[in-house]
């Protein structure tokens, strides 16, 4: 009974470390799971551990030949794999030597995989559009466009969604009474900035254009008339006449 249980307290410990490893990524990894690709199983080739981290000593379980594993990631001599284990669906490294390893030709794709998916989260941060996005990540990195239309292009029909950014800006107004005297009142102006245009064939970018927003007009001098009113030979403004 108790060798049972220190057994399956190990196994649990093993869990918790498998756990707290899957949040971490490698960057020399390549994550199949991140990358949208159809699921990779390959077969275990000969019995080898399952290890909570790339490089950890002790291992959470055994695989034996022939066992299928879901592949999670290919990594420099360790892959991230998923399985069945005693204890249930278990996640963790093993050495890549000791199952079935894909074609050069999909680490390949793999790997220009990941360089798309790296770049395109730089430029959704970045609040940037690519060519090749879709709608949904175009949506992502620029929100919801300010109209969309529909045409026709000389490559056939297309979607053009435009963004049109704006900003408030102060307008000063100089207003000059009938002796050049000045006073100024500010108010804000919304003011387009710029416009980027996205072209749509099907559901991916082919054309980014981008155009700069009139520059606005920040300050303006209007004249006001105040009307006189003429005692003897002096002009005297209204509110300054005498009874």
């Amino acid at each position: 009974m108790k060798q049972v249980f220190i057994i399956t307290m190990a196994l649990a410990f093993g869990w918790v470390l498998a756990t707290a490893e899957a949040q971490i990524r490698y960057p020399d990894v390549i994550y199949v799971d991140d990358l949208k690709e159809p699921e990779l199983r390959l077969t275990v080739l000969r019995s080898t551990g399952l290890l909570a981290a790339p490089h950890a000593q002790n291992e959470m379980a055994s695989l034996v030949k022939g066992q299928k594993v879901l592949v999670l990631g290919l990594g420099s001599g360790v892959d991230y794999v998923e399985t069945t284990i005693v204890s249930g669906r278990a996640r963790g490294w093993v050495d890549a030597s000791a199952i079935e390893q894909p074609s050069a030709e999909l680490v390949e794709h793999l790997k220009k995989s990941r360089e798309r998916v790296d770049a395109l989260k730089k430029a959704i941060e970045r609040h940037e559009v690519m060519l090749g996005m879709t709608q949904n990540e175009v949506q992502a990195s620029l929100g919801d466009p300010t109209r969309k239309v529909h045409t026709l292009t000389k490559d056939g029909e297309a979607d053009q969604w435009v963004f049109i950014s704006y900003k408030m800006v102060p307008v000063t107004t100089y207003i000059s009474d009938a002796w050049g005297n000045q006073t100024t009142a500010t108010t804000y102006q919304k003011v387009s900035t710029g416009q980027k245009t996205i072209t749509f064939q099907g559901d991916s970018v082919v054309a980014v254009a981008d155009e700069q927003g009139e520059q606005p007009k920040l300050q303006s001098e209007i004249p006001v008339n105040i009307p006189l009113v003429t005692t003897g030979t002096n002009p005297v403004a209204p509110w300054h006449r005498q009874n």
